[in-house]
């Protein structure tokens, strides 16, 4: 009995210490995607942690080899979860220098409380100690609590000893933010600027400001710089603009992303807004289609409106298979924008790309590239045959099915404007949804409302995710009649396509984040 009980908690000690790692890990890479910020519980720790709880009680109530084997059942849970969880993630852990010692202050915070727990030497603590790994998750987010306040001094003095030279920079700087449509404004603008100005720009959708930092360190002379401004939380904005300060400000739009982190879209915008206030007001250009940044125009008299009520007005927007044409009037000279001259320019543009948000995402740039000088002929030239931008709706070919990569698509108005692209396509329409992350309290309202909105052109919906059943909802709310599968990974969707996918059909993928 004893040899037993001792091979058990052997046994015991090593499946908690692997499900203890793998947790950490997994957590981590979420921690470490929100900017080392511990974030909320999610939902399938607190399962996992609870179940290790009813285990510890279990020891008191059933003895000591029930005491043992459920605890080690829950280890090769937790394990199985976290590798799963870990595998469809697209936050997956990188060991950056902080990233390291943040587990090395969650592994002295798990190994201090587990030798506090077994001190005393009672049976039930030994046990106790065996399933206390599941708490892993736990442990990590305090770590990142913990060593947060330390980290950031730490960072802000690197940063600011690290930028303090991009105010000397002689290059006109160009500063992108908004909800959506950053990456796509900062490469069109590119685009447009290059051939009239040499050029560098942020890589990808790097906004923090150490993805700022890497790239301004690359500069090399050139012009102009365009950089783009990310915001999970209140301050960010501000950190940006002290650091790496613009010369021109662009701002997309808002809409509720990241509101399980900012509560409410007030905060969001007076967020987004702090970059108004950073250039002067005729050097702001806004998107007024968006319903937040029309409402705030108002502040910023003398600033660059775009939008179908906007200086740079937008209107006769059309779409077919072969892209997007729309038409933009203007006051002013090609080299001389300024508001109050009666003259109006005409601008057609026609681009090879689909959406009518990627019609505005396309005029903030026009007007930004026009108010730096180029050409309106010029532009108008360019853009028949910009491509785009990957997973911005990138409408691509596979056989005889055509497929829309909208991977980057996490806002409910970026969803209402696939829609109407989508009912452009011809044949059966499939559409692989996850929804909208980070929607905080009103994940089941906002994804709900996804379910009901795609039902209005799917034939075939395909869910996976931690929004599912809330997509589901929506569409059996409006009656949907279509085809509704549901799986466990984005992967496993992926794996189910060729089975579902017919000649002549279009996939849309919309978000895939989890």
């Amino acid at each position: 009995m004893i040899e037993m009980v001792a091979g058990l908690l052997i046994v015991s000690a090593v499946t908690g210490g692997v499900c203890a790692f793998t947790g950490a890990i997994c957590t981590a890479g979420r921690v470490q995607r929100q900017n080392y910020y511990p974030g909320r519980f999610s939902e399938w720790a607190v399962c996992l942690t609870l179940a290790a709880a009813a285990c510890t009680a279990l020891v008191g109530l059933y003895g000591e080899i029930w005491g043992i084997i459920l605890p080690i059942a829950v280890n090769l849970t937790g394990i199985a979860v976290y590798a799963v969880k870990y595998s469809v993630s697209r936050a997956k852990f990188v060991f950056t220098g902080r990233g390291k010692r943040l587990l090395i202050v969650w592994a002295a915070l798990q190994f201090t409380a587990l030798v506090a727990i077994a001190i005393p030497g009672s049976t039930f603590k030994a046990l106790f100690l065996s399933e206390f790994f599941a708490f892993s998750p736990l442990w990590l987010m305090l770590a990142a609590a913990l060593t947060g306040p330390i980290e950031r001094r730490r960072n802000a003095k690197y940063l600011k000893k690290e930028a303090a030279f991009y105010r000397n920079i002689p290059a006109i700087k160009i500063a992108v933010t908004g909800s959506f449509g950053k990456t796509t404004v900062k490469e069109t603008l590119k685009y447009l600027l290059t051939g009239e100005y040499t050029v560098l720009a942020t890589d990808g959708n790097k906004n923090t400001p150490f993805g700022v930092l890497e790239c301004v360190k690359k500069y090399n002379g050139e012009q102009v710089i365009i950089t783009e401004f990310g915001a999970r939380r209140s301050g960010d904005i501000e950190e940006l603009t002290s650091l790496f300060p613009p010369d021109y400000a662009i701002i997309t739009g808002v809409t509720a992303q990241h509101i399980e982190s900012f509560k409410t879209l007030e905060n969001i915008v007076a967020e987004k807004f702090k970059l108004a206030k950073a250039v002067e007001t005729k050097r702001l250009i806004l998107n007024v289609d968006n319903a937040a940044a029309l409402k705030e125009s108002a502040k910023y008299p003398g600033s660059v409106t775009v939008g179908e009520r906007g200086d740079f007005t937008v209107s006769h927007f059309r779409e077919n298979a072969e892209g997007i044409c729309f038409l933009m009037t203007f006051d002013g000279a090609d080299k001389d924008i300024t508001v109050g001259v009666k003259r109006r320019k005409r601008l057609i543009i026609k681009a090879p790309v689909h959406g009518r948000h990627n019609a505005s995402n396309l005029a903030v740039a026009v007007a930004a590239a026009i108010k730096l000088g180029v050409s309106a002929q010029t532009i108008a030239e360019k853009l028949t045959s910009f491509k785009g931008v990957e997973h911005r709706f990138e409408v691509k070919r596979s056989g005889d099915v055509t497929i829309i990569d909208d991977g980057y698509n996490s806002n409910i108005d970026g969803v209402r404007h696939g829609v109407e692209a989508l009912k452009r396509f011809s044949g059966r329409k499939v559409i692989a949804a996850q929804g909208i992350s980070e929607s905080g309290r009103e994940k089941a309202e906002i994804n709900t409302e996804v379910g009901k909105i795609v039902s209005d052109v799917a034939d075939v919906v395909l869910v996976t995710g931690i929004n599912s059943r809330y997509i589901i909802k929506g569409l059996k709310s409006v009656g949907f009649g279509g085809d509704i599968r549901r799986f466990g990974s984005f992967k496993a969707l992926e794996k189910a396509l060729p089975e579902i996918l017919r000649s002549g059909d279009t996939v849309w993928f919309q978000n895939d984040v989890p």
